[in-house]
This record gives structure tokens, C-alpha cells and sequence, in this order.
């Protein structure tokens, strides 16, 4: 009894496998290509000359030669610690500032103890004060010069009112200009009694008369100027 399962067609199938073979043999007899190694590099002969040597026999560096030798470096150096100090800018050393002794302030210093005495004593109010102060001056101005002399700060501030540069002109236009005021207020009081108020009264027309006659002194001169460069 024929078997249902088994294949109607079975035509070439032997073909197929006899192609397939052949194919595998075929494969299998063909020789691989052969692929040459790479080039072995050149061994070193000469360490003094990696990199060959010139014409002359010199060593060529490319890269430059080691610190302190002839011979040539291999490959890019390296920033050294000698290669960073060569490489550092040069800066000269600031140049140091002798500082000498502080100059004596006791002249400074005394004239400026002057100018405050001299302003005490043009007003009434303040003469007392400054015969006192007149007294301690020359005590004060040892003390101060010796501290200026020894304390950069009380020296600084000593240049600033007595030395040089200093302000000191200022009390010096102040006193020339105290006894201006002193002598306008004395003129403006008007006395407390009838005798006193006369007196001042009169003292204020000498004044003024004085002043007129100073204007006409002036006048006068100037008028004789002019007629003198016109002839």
C-alpha cells in the first residue's frame, strides 16, 4: 500500500544537494590571499642619535636635545621645572625706600604755638588763656617734636598743621584778620552810661574824620600820578 505522506515530486532534489557539495569543495580548494605583516621598525644602533645623524655626522633633534646633554629627545618634551623658570618673566626687585631720621619739628611746631598765642592775645576774652598756654609752650613743643620723631602716625599729623604743606597759613590769616573784628565791635558798642555813649560817639567821628582824610590822601595821589605821565 502506497504511503500517503511521502512526497508526489522528488524531481531534482538530488541535484540540489550534488550543486551544494560542489560548491563546498570548491571553497575549501581555494587558497586565502596572504597579507604580508606589517614593516618592523628599524632597531636603534646609535643612542646618541635616534633620529639618524646628519651629513657632518651631527645628531639630528627634532625635538631638541636634553637639558645639559648633545643628545636628542625622543619624542615632544615635557614643561620642566628648569623649562618654567627660564620661561618666567624677569622682574627686577622693587627698589627698597631708605627711610632717614624724621626731620626736627620744634621750629614748625614753635611758630605754630606763636600763631595760636598771638590770636589768644588779640581778643580780651581769650589774654588769660593765653598766657597760660604761653607758658606750657615750650614744653609742648619738646614733647610733641620727640613723639613725632618716634610715632609715623603723630608725625603724619604734626606735617599737617605745622610742616610743610600744612594749613598753618590759615591761622595765620585768621590772626591778622582778629583784631579787624575786635576793634569794629569795640567801635559798635554804644555805652552803657550818657558819658560813655558821648565818648564813643566822638571816638567813631575822630574815626571817621581820619578816614576822610585818608581818602582825600589817596585821591590827591593818584591825580598827581596821572598829570605826571601826562607830561
Amino acid at each position: 500500500m502506497p504511503d500517503k505522506f511521502a512526497p508526489t515530486n522528488t524531481t531534482g532534489v538530488g541535484d540540489v544537494d550534488a550543486a551544494f557539495s560542489a560548491a563546498l569543495a570548491a571553497d575549501a580548494g581555494v587558497t586565502p590571499p596572504v597579507i604580508p605583516a606589517p614593516p618592523r621598525r628599524a632597531v636603534v644602533i646609535d643612542p646618541d642619535a635616534p633620529h639618524g645623524r646628519e651629513a657632518d655626522g651631527s645628531p639630528i633633534a627634532p625635538y631638541g636635545f636634553k637639558n645639559g646633554t648633545n643628545i636628542p629627545r625622543k619624542t615632544i618634551p615635557g614643561r620642566t621645572k628648569d623649562d618654567l623658570r627660564a620661561e618666567a618673566p624677569r622682574v627686577a626687585p622693587a627698589a627698597v625706600k631708605s627711610i632717614g631720621k624724621p626731620r626736627d619739628y620744634s621750629a614748625d611746631l614753635a611758630g605754630l604755638g606763636m600763631s595760636v598765642w598771638m590770636g589768644g592775645v588779640a581778643l580780651p576774652p581769650t589774654r588769660p588763656y593765653a598766657h597760660v598756654f604761653k607758658q606750657a609752650m615750650p614744653g609742648m613743643v619738646h614733647a610733641w617734636n620727640e613723639a613725632a620723631q618716634q610715632n609715623a602716625q603723630v608725625r603724619r599729623q604734626v606735617e599737617r598743621l605745622a610742616g610743610d604743606g600744612s594749613y598753618a597759613w590759615v591761622l595765620g590769616v585768621a590772626l591778622s584778620t582778629a583784631p579787624l573784628i575786635a576793634g569794629c565791635l569795640e567801635l559798635a558798642k554804644s555805652g552803657k552810661t550818657p558819658e560813655d555813649k558821648a565818648q564813643r560817639k566822638e571816638i567813631r567821628r575822630q574815626y571817621g574824620e581820619a578816614a576822610q582824610a585818608e581818602l582825600r590822601e589817596y585821591v590827591e595821589a593818584q591825580v598827581g600820578d596821572l598829570q605826571a605821565e601826562a607830561a
